[in-house]
């Protein structure tokens, strides 16, 4: 996902990383 910071947060990279494991 893209943060509003412009950068990946650490929670949305967990999401990324959950995402591919399905």
């Amino acid at each position: 996902t893209v943060s509003i910071f412009g950068r990946p947060t650490p929670i949305e990279l967990d999401f990324f990383q959950i995402e591919l494991e399905k």
